[in-house]
């Protein structure tokens, strides 16, 4: 009687506090709140009282040792709308909880928090963890617990051996992957599918739902993050958080392990299930098993990669599974619950990221990119770099070039950048092929302006090269590159491009400058005090010197900063290495017949063996250069229109048809107008690329360059020989002298076969003594 009489006063007593407390609510209210709220038992109606006789309003200052009933009571009346009541919150992470039954030193906490408390080292992986069991070893944690060899079964319906998660009706045992797990609406999509978790709006499911994002301190990007932090270790993304390192069962080594044997293995030593694939027949690692059969992972990526129109039903799907009748079909024709479209556009195909596709996450992507960047001096030009991006095509390039490599790394570099972006910025940061890649996009995409590049890479390499030399070397070197070597280049170019080559004879330059003045430091001698016999004794040391130092002595020179001293000047050699008629011919057959040769080295080859163009001019002929009339294809070249045979104008017209490479850097600009389209639309393809494929292909360029040359010689006056061939004038001159003066010593010089060209031959014979080409190169020297 005494206990009932308790219980009803506790009762009343809570109650009455609760009417005084809380505005709006009733005495029915109350008491309904405490019967939902689990706490009308007799014990917590006791400990509720007892607190409430020491604590007069323990509903908005919850102290250390509120009762867990009156925490059940606080939450359930704040999530009924009772904003005057301060819902309790965990003292570990702050969570806003009904579940605080744990006490510690700094409050009422979790039942995560409690476990993360009393975490401890696992006796077998290593990591910090809530022990689950104890064993002769010490204490494992979870992970280690369910992957003991007694608590791993073979699965009754994948057969793999895991941890048994449930059971069928019928007893059999299943896995965590094979287990049916309840489905439920997911309140973003509206599809019934398990959840991956309850947020405060519903159940998300694994397509839609998305792990919070924080600053990864590994590498400095806000992602998703793998691993939380603790103590002296920050939060760390996927790409960055490595795993417990423990020493591998196979092969012996301490490297990031799983345990998925039950054993520590690293990922070199997992065993993969191996079978053929049913589209390649190659015997390789199974990535997924589907009605048509085991696939591995290249041919998994294609079908995903390149959905197709279902014969079934006609929507264009991967087709992942086979009909009766043998037809490809998708895998909801053929009884799949399988969805592979994305979740925002229903585009299907391979989803990427949170069952998006590849268009859909770079439109995130760079939404995430101009965001970062708003309100900051050059947004303007991230959003046009943004808008370039987008339009660029194949999302998933564009995706892996923003988020792997060095260039990415620049890429959010240049977004907390404060100012606008100037190639200026660019030429701050160390050369390298990164930045040589971002400015490239960046001209591509129109937030820089173009211009040469070739020519202005060579500042910032001379600053990098001067940086580790004495001062004075700075002094001497800075003037004679930007005062006389630039400014030179610049002349010559007309305001064209600069080719590579250009580019390397500067350095050559500036190399033997640095060099000769580091040679007279170390013989204690300024330049002023240079002598003829020091320069003489310098050349003689190193072959090769003569060319490349003769500007920087005669720049000296002039500027008195030397005097009585030159470079003594080679006399010119005759040009040496030729081919003979047969040779030269079945290089030009392979040239027009070969079409396992790359089309554009075929046109480049044919075009140093007919009219013997330098490989450093080929490169810069552009599609404007090929002109047709009357029937007749015509090539402009140092503003002389050259008549092209009929077999080398076709492969030059299907030359100048063909796409460019599929780049970035091409989807930005456009089509390129180069005939030898590079990498980088603003620049041709390199010489250097020409005659390394050329020669792979057994064409002798400067051989049969040679042959050429000394045969239009013969017939062509000086004039238009270098008009043609790009040779300088006093060049042309002793071309034209070595071959009408003596012509012995030029039959001999070539070489002794002459035999009768037939075939395909006879096509270098019309390129060479055509009337055709004599007289169109004849009217162009007239004009």
């Amino acid at each position: 009687m005494r206990t009932s009489s308790r219980l009803a006063a506790d009762r009343e007593a809570v109650i009455a506090y609760l009417l005084a407390a809380v505005p709006g609510l009733d005495h029915d209210g109350a008491a309904g709140a405490l019967e939902r709220a689990g706490s009308a038992g007799p014990g917590s109606l006791r400990q509720i009282a007892a607190h409430l006789a020491g604590h007069p309003d323990p509903l908005r200052t919850h102290r250390q040792d509120i009762p867990p009933g009156l925490i059940r009571l606080a939450w359930r009346l704040h999530a009924e709308g009772h904003d005057w009541v301060i819902p309790p919150r965990c003292a570990g992470c702050g969570t806003i909880t009904a579940a605080l039954n744990s006490l510690s030193p700094a409050g009422r906490i979790c039942v995560t928090c409690k476990a993360r408390a009393h975490r401890t080292q696992c006796a077998r992986c290593g990591r910090i963890a809530a022990p689950a069991a104890r064993r002769p070893d010490g204490l494992i944690c979870a992970t280690c617990y369910d992957r003991e060899p007694s608590r791993i079964q073979p699965c009754g319906q994948c057969g793999q051996p895991a941890r048994i998660a449930g059971r069928a009706a019928d007893g059999t045992p299943l896995c965590p992957r094979c287990q049916p797990r309840p489905a439920r609406t997911c309140h973003s999509c509206g599809a019934a599918r398990p959840a991956a978790a309850i947020t405060p709006d519903g159940p998300v499911c694994h397509r839609c739902y998305r792990s919070p994002s924080r600053l990864c301190g590994g590498c400095g990007q806000i992602r998703p993050v793998k691993k939380r932090a603790g103590p002296g270790n920050p939060d760390l993304c996927s790409a960055c958080y490595r795993g417990p390192a423990a020493v591998c069962s196979v092969c012996s080594r301490t490297r990031p392990c799983s345990y998925a044997t039950g054993k520590p293995v690293c990922p070199s030593c997992v065993p993969l299930r191996v079978q053929a694939c049913c589209r390649c027949a190659k015997q390789r690692p199974v990535k997924a098993s589907w009605p048509i059969g085991p696939v591995c992972a290249p041919c998994y990526g294609y079908i995903r990669s390149h959905p197709a129109s279902c014969h079934a039903c006609g929507t264009a799907q991967p087709l992942i599974a086979r009909a009766s009748s043998g037809e490809l079909i998708c895998g909801p024709c053929a009884g799949l619950a399988v969805d592979y479209g994305c979740r925002r556009c229903g585009a299907a195909g391979f989803l990427l990221s949170y069952g998006r596709c590849a268009g859909c996450v770079l439109d995130d992507r760079l939404t995430e990119l101009t965001d970062r960047a708003r309100n900051r001096p050059g947004s303007e030009q991230i959003s046009v770099l943004a808008q370039a991006l987008a339009q660029a095509g194949r999302p998933v390039t564009v995706l892996r070039w923003l988020s792997y490599g060095h260039s990415a790394g620049l890429v959010h570099r240049l977004l907390e950048h404060d100012g606008p972006l100037t190639h200026q910025h660019l030429d701050a940061l160390p050369p390298s092929k990164a930045v040589h890649y971002i400015r490239d996009v960046l001209v591509g995409a129109g937030v820089l302006p173009s211009r040469d590049e070739h020519l202005e890479r060579i500042t910032p390499w001379l600053d990098q090269f001067l940086a580790t030399r004495p001062p004075g070397n700075a002094r001497l070197i800075q003037p004679y590159a930007h005062w006389f070597l630039l400014p030179r280049a610049r002349r010559k170019n007309h305001g064209g491009l600069t080719s590579s080559t250009t580019a390397d004879s500067i350095r050559a330059r500036i190399t033997a400058a640095v060099a000769l003045l580091d040679w007279l430091r170390q013989h204690g001698t300024d330049l002023s005090a240079l002598t003829q016999d020091q320069l003489d004794q310098w050349l003689l040391a190193g072959p090769g010197r003569h060319t490349p130092i003769q500007p920087f002595i005669s720049w000296t020179t002039r500027h008195k900063i030397t005097r009585d001293v030159a470079v003594k000047g080679r006399p010119a050699a005759g040009p040496a290495g030729f081919l003979d008629d047969r040779e030269q011919a079945r290089q030009l057959r392979t040239c027009l017949n070969d079409t396992g040769m790359p089309l554009d080295l075929r046109v480049a080859g044919a075009l140093v063996l007919v009219y013997g163009l330098p490989l450093s001019k080929i490169a810069y002929l552009t599609r404007d250069d090929i002109t047709r009339h009357d029937g007749q294809t015509w090539l402009r070249h140092h503003g002389r229109q050259i008549l092209l045979p009929p077999r080398l104008a076709a492969l030059i017209g299907q030359l100048a048809l063909q796409p460019a490479p599929g780049t970035i850097l091409t989807r930005l600009a456009g089509p390129p107008s180069w005939l030898f389209p590079g990498n980088d639309p603003t620049r041709p393809a390199s010489h250097a690329y020409l005659r390394t494929g050329l020669r792979r292909h057994g064409i002798t360029t400067h051989a049969a360059r040679n042959t050429a040359v000394g045969a239009l010689a013969a017939e062509l006056p000086a004039p238009v020989l270098a008009g043609i061939t790009g040779l300088h004038i006093s060049t042309a001159t002793r071309w034209t002298r070595s071959t009408r003066r003596d012509w012995t010593e030029y039959v001999a010089a070539r070489a002794p076969h002459q035999n009768e060209i037939a075939g395909d031959e006879g096509l270098l014979q019309y390129a060479r003594h055509s009337p055709r080409l004599h007289d169109s190169t004849q009217a162009a020297a007239a004009r």
